[in-house]
């Protein structure tokens, strides 16, 4: 009778044993058989971005010989979030209503000066805003033609005299007036729109290849253009 008893334990021993074991390989075959949930998820919604098996704690990435990306440090992988494609942002009111209106987006201002006519403009978006009668370089000392833009503005400038170095203060005897908007140089002299104590001579040829405009033109200007904005001086 003890004997039939030890039997039977061995053999439930056995059993359990055997249960167990099949559980066990059964856990391991479906653990190899199903995806990673959060992979899936990530596959799922950035069906356009390639997605890397990444191993637990991995010192580097290694990323198949196929990859589009090369291998990096694992802390600098970007988040999951960021690979997801941005939504486009919705525009401003007001490039809305330009475009609903079928309006062009208003350029920034440009100055003209015609030595021909002796005339500055300023014009934006094609159209002439305002124009300047003006004086301009003398034979021999003729104003540049070309395409330029500002790239010195000063309120009551200092003005040296060009061949005896004469240096004179800003104040009714300088010939700068009270603005310079500068647009060439070579290093060692300027060119620019500039005020005048002589407003007698705009119209004229007179200058030293600068563009003289009267008190009130000059500082009417100086607020109209901003460095960088381009001049075209023509002939």
């Amino acid at each position: 009778m003890g004997a039939i008893n030890r039997d039977g334990s061995v053999s439930r021993s056995f059993m359990c044993l055997s249960f167990v074991t099949a559980a066990l390989l059964a856990v391991v075959q479906l653990r190899g058989n199903s995806s990673d949930p959060v992979a899936a998820t990530v596959s799922a919604s950035t069906a356009d971005f390639p997605i890397a098996t990444i191993p637990e704690n991995p010192e580097v990435v290694d990323w198949a010989a196929d990859s589009p990306q090369a291998p990096m440090p694992s802390q600098d992988l970007a988040p999951v979030s960021s690979l997801v494609a941005p939504k486009p942002s919705r525009p401003g009111i007001l490039a809305a209503l330009r475009d609903f209106f079928n309006l062009t987006p208003d350029k920034p201002p440009e100055l003209i000066v015609d030595l021909s006519d002796r005339q500055v403009y300023l014009a934006q978006n094609e159209t002439v805003i305002a124009n300047y009668q003006v004086a301009i370089g003398q034979a021999g000392w003729e104003t540049p033609v070309g395409q330029f833009s500002v790239i010195n503005m000063q309120q009551d400038p200092v003005w040296q005299h060009p061949f005896t170095g004469e240096i004179v203060a800003p104040g009714a005897t300088n010939p700068l007036g009270s603005r310079w908007i500068g647009f060439w140089t070579d290093g060692a002299h300027q060119i620019g729109l500039h005020g005048t104590n002589q407003e007698d001579l705009i119209g004229q040829a007179v200058s030293h290849g600068c563009i003289r405009l009267r008190e009130a033109d000059i500082q009417a200007l100086f607020t109209q253009v901003t460095i960088g904005t381009p001049i075209t001086v023509r002939p």
